[in-house]
């Protein structure tokens, strides 16, 4: 009878057992500082992640493609900040994007995908895009959430 409720005890602490993610603040895009001019434009990757050693890579597969494409190097800044732990934030260029297109990305740390999404390239300088604009948000209240939930429902480019 002891083994089994061990056996439950241990079942039921794996389940309640949070997953283990590297990373302190998960990947995001931004539009990033490259001009949209010519027929092909970029996004910045970026994430935050503790300052373990680790091997990153990052591959894109843009719109109908069957492989996914190593991208450059991705460069960590150290960040030291007094009360909080060092921590890295790493940032490279996600390239030779259609203006428009759909894509994915993923993230690998040493040899393992520990992340993948997809986005939307910026527009080219003559395409028509849709903006949504309006104040901070980062108190994260309740009416916060419901203006953000309203933008996300006009889908902005």
């Amino acid at each position: 009878m002891f083994q089994l409720m061990l056996v439950q005890a241990l079942a039921a602490a794996v389940i309640a057992t949070p997953p283990v993610t590297p990373f302190i603040v998960q990947p995001y895009l931004q539009l990033g500082d490259a001009p949209a001019g010519g027929e092909s434009v970029t996004m910045a990757l970026l994430w935050h992640s503790d300052t373990t050693s680790a091997e990153w890579e990052v591959d894109l597969k843009p719109a109908g493609a069957t492989t996914w494409k190593p991208q450059r190097t991705f460069y960590p800044s150290h960040i030291q900040v007094p009360g909080l732990d060092p921590y890295d934030v790493y940032h490279g260029t996600l390239g030779d994007l259609a203006p428009g297109s759909t894509f994915q990305y993923r993230v690998k740390r040493n040899g393992t995908v520990v992340f993948t999404s997809s986005g939307l390239a910026r527009k080219g300088p003559n395409e028509p895009y849709r903006v949504v604009v309006f104040g901070d948000a980062g108190q994260n209240t309740p009416g916060q959430r419901a203006v953000a939930y309203r933008a996300a429902l006009e889908r902005p480019d």
